[in-house]
């Protein structure tokens, strides 16, 4: 069983498409919204670098991401992916965690 009944909010996605345009910037996909729960509150996590940093937003999807992608939470805010965590059960994939 997965988490499916407790997502009550849902946030919008831009993934990285994985190349840049001729300036250097990345190219996402189109955006989409997808099922999601929302936690505020100050909790301890690495970035990508392996540093201990302050994630404010934990969010819960049944859904990819990587920290290259772009998020829109309900209210219009877009943090900046800290770090993005696959959590397995017994029979494999479950969720993931993404923490701004």
């Amino acid at each position: 069983m997965g988490i499916t009944h407790l997502l009550n909010r849902s946030i919008t996605i831009e993934r990285w498409a994985g190349t840049y345009d001729d300036y250097g910037n990345p190219i996402y996909s189109a955006a989409e919204d997808i099922p999601a729960r929302i936690f505020k509150k100050n909790e301890m996590t690495r970035d990508i670098e392996g540093k201990e940093v302050v994630s404010t937003t934990q969010i819960f999807i049944e859904s990819t991401a990587t920290t290259k992608d772009r998020i829109t939470l309900p209210a219009g805010e877009k943090p900046l992916i800290i770090s993005v965590s696959d959590v397995d059960d017994y029979s494999g994939y479950h969720h993931t965690v993404i923490h701004t």
